[in-house]
């Protein structure tokens, strides 16, 4: 049997599925985290990048506001109407939405080139002068990128809906190398638009590749239309709730990077290096649920599969907790020497690195609301109670930002991971606790992962104490120092987690025994 015969065999559960996309995200995860380590170096805590990452976030708070709502249910609408309707109606639908999607984001896209001061005054009051005209010309370079990165997400989507779920991941690996070369190569000579060139390139590589994987489906995607509004309803009516959680959810992002222009140059830049670490995780996360879960709850949901709907549910549920906890519990005790290790080189200041670890360390352990959020989020939408969780998510939102105005002051620059992880966690336990099946059961398995998790977090307190101890005047060497503390942790708070799993004898390692010994008795 070939290797893609048995890869296929192979893949044929969600939760093997997940796991194949969970590796491949995890590869992107640490790619970019290189790619994170050259932005340190070549770029540090600079007003450039500053300006970059406004300049992103402003794309990205457009997109999200015009687009959001629509990528959050696109998935699920278009699996119901291809049940209840057909192939063929569904994927016009698709495509009259797709088209409308182009002609919005260009007319949005105009509008910004010429006027990207409005932009620029908004997302940085804090800025003046040479400061706001830099962050202008950057929103004028990348603004293009709202039509390329929302026309790829559709594309997306629609293969996931049929089942190919590895192409995109597959090859954004290639994008995230593109990124690494760019700033290798062109960094020394043009600065941060090393990244806007690298960004321009691998999407344009990624949104090829799946228009030719889309030529190939049963019935062809892409036919030039005009949008028609019966088509596109369904997924307007169906996105709606969503509007205001999105609106409020971008005011969010708009707020903390007004807040953090008026903390001074670098700040921006200190909070953006600490998200990407958490995203790491996190992407692997989004991608399962999104990618994975919202499909099959979907399906198990219309064919009146109440019991697999449920089992389904835990299921994810515990494995995503599970696959998390190793991070948390390693890199929220060990932040500080992640941050130096990585991060203290080049042009980066540090002056900026206890506040960078201190950040890093809250956004780790706010990560397992965020499970909670999305995973409860996803089952109630499968579920066609889209509202309830707009509702939930647009309230916690709402708190966070209060939270931020009112405690910036006195807390710091931290209030954002502090704020960002303690609201999730609330809501994502409420919405948790909103599903139709059995409510205990729930509480049960989330006491059951918390307790894991405070469990694995103290044993690796211990062990970073004893790791500080054992190399304390032994090993001068600042970052050889920090490395081996590091990598004394990690590993034996791996092994220490594997252990209490094994001890435990939870179901997923229950069923990694029954698949090892089958496969020992296939060959014996």
């Amino acid at each position: 049997m070939g290797f893609s015969s048995k890869t296929k065999n192979f893949f044929v559960t969600t939760r093997r599925i997940s796991l194949g996309l969970g590796v491949l995200k995890l590869a992107r995860a640490v790619l970019t985290i290189f790619s994170v380590i050259l932005s340190a170096k070549y770029f540090g805590t600079s007003l450039e990048r500053d300006t970059w990452i406004i300049a992103g976030s402003a794309v990205t708070v457009i997109t999200q506001i015009l687009f959001g709502p629509i990528n959050e249910i696109f998935r699920t609408k278009f699996i119901h109407v291809k049940g209840e309707e057909g192939k063929s109606a569904a994927l016009a639908s698709a495509n009259s939405l797709f088209y409308a999607i182009v002609w919005i984001s260009l007319f949005f896209i105009g509008v910004v080139e010429f006027f990207p001061e409005s932009l620029s005054g908004l997302f940085a009051p804090g800025f003046v002068g040479a400061q706001q005209q830099m962050l202008s010309l950057m929103i004028r370079w990348i603004i293009p990128t709202l039509l390329i990165n929302e026309i790829t997400l559709i594309m997306v989507a629609i293969l996931n809906s049929y089942q190919s779920y590895f192409i995109p991941d597959i090859y954004s690996l290639v994008s995230i190398i593109i990124n690494i070369v760019s700033i290798v190569i062109l960094a020394p000579f043009i600065g941060i638009y090393s990244l806007v060139i690298s960004n321009y390139i691998g999407t344009a590589i990624l949104g090829f590749i799946l228009f030719r994987a889309l030529s190939k489906i049963e019935e062809p995607f892409l036919k030039l239309a005009r949008p028609k509004w019966s088509l596109i309803k369904p997924f307007l009516i169906a996105s709606s709730p969503f509007y205001i959680a999105f609106i409020v959810g971008n005011a969010q992002t708009t707020v903390e990077r007004i807040l953090c222009t008026y903390l001074g140059v670098g700040n921006v830049s200190v909070l953006d290096y600490a998200r990407k670490f958490i995203d790491m995780p996190i992407s692997v996360i989004v991608g399962v649920i999104t990618t994975i879960l919202a499909p099959t709850l979907a399906s198990l949901f219309i064919t009146d599969k109440d019991n697999d709907f449920h089992r389904e549910m835990i299921k994810f549920l515990r494995m995503l907790i599970l696959g998390l906890v190793p991070f948390v519990a390693c890199f929220s005790i060990c932040s500080n020497e992640l941050v130096e290790l990585l991060l203290v080189r080049g042009s980066f200041n540090r002056q900026f690195s206890a506040i960078t670890s201190q950040s890093l360390s809250i956004f780790f352990i706010g990560s397992v609301g965020y499970i909670m959020f999305a995973v409860g989020g996803q089952s109630l939408i499968a579920q066609k109670k889209a509202t309830y969780y707009a509702m939930i998510g647009s309230i916690a939102t709402a708190v966070s930002i209060v939270l931020n105005l009112l405690l910036i002051d006195s807390v710091g620059l931290i209030i954002f991971p502090l704020s960002w992880g303690g609201t999730l966690f609330i809501a994502g336990v409420f919405m948790m606790l909103l599903q139709k099946y059995n409510r205990i059961e729930v509480i049960e398995e989330i006491s059951k992962m918390l307790c894991l998790l405070l469990l694995v977090i103290a044993i690796n307190y211990c062990l970073r104490k004893f790791s500080l101890n054992l190399l304390f005047e032994r090993v001068i060497d600042v970052k050889l120092h920090d490395l081996l503390v590091l990598i004394t942790t990690v590993i034996l708070g791996n092994i220490s987690y594997i252990i209490i799993i094994f001890v435990l004898n939870m179901e997923e390692i229950h069923g990694l025994k029954l698949y090892l010994n089958r496969r020992f008795n296939a060959h014996t």
